[in-house]
């Protein structure tokens, strides 16, 4: 039941930020290339935002990975605590490119930081989904699913929609 909810609570978040990203009817007078009304999110916010997600589960995987894995109801060893040290160096690592870069001119080392990050993400969603479906995670593996999905889906806006736009 947990997970049902959860399913349903992360494809009413996804639907609502997909909206959020798609372009919007011109309200009013146009100022700057942009209407009133019109509310997209900026590449360097998203990218402050990832940055934070990721330094933030970094950090909980590198200096207490027994804990931040028993939330997710996994039994940590020593080789499981070892593979999520190395996973939160590489995401702190991820956080700090991000960070950095978020407010790069568009060149490209930022379209290949977007890029590789959208990889990184998809993958990152395709096996968190693959994981959570065969019930080696408990419920909250869903948001794991979901902050994979949400930001291989924001890294593909910003490197295919919106950097054509």
């Amino acid at each position: 039941l947990q997970a049902i909810w959860a399913a349903k609570s992360a494809a009413a978040t996804i639907l609502i930020w997909i909206e959020s990203l798609l372009p919007k009817k011109k309200k009013g007078i146009v100022s700057h290339g942009r209407s009133r009304g019109e509310n997209h999110m900026k590449l360097n916010t998203f990218m402050a935002i990832v940055a934070v997600v990721a330094g933030l589960f970094g950090l909980g995987f590198v200096f207490i990975p027994e804990q931040v894995l028993s939330f997710y109801g996994a039994a940590p060893d020593a080789g499981v605590n070892y593979m999520a040290q190395l996973l939160g160096a590489a995401l702190l690592g991820f956080a700090v490119i991000l960070w950095l870069c978020k407010d790069a001119e568009d060149s490209p080392v930022r379209q290949a930081i977007l890029l590789g990050s959208f990889v990184a993400d998809g993958v990152g969603f395709v096996v968190a989904l693959i994981v959570q479906l065969g019930g080696g995670i408990n419920a909250l593996g869903w948001s794991t699913v979901l902050i994979y999905l949400l930001a291989a889906l924001g890294f593909g806006y910003f490197r295919f929609i919106k950097s054509a736009a």
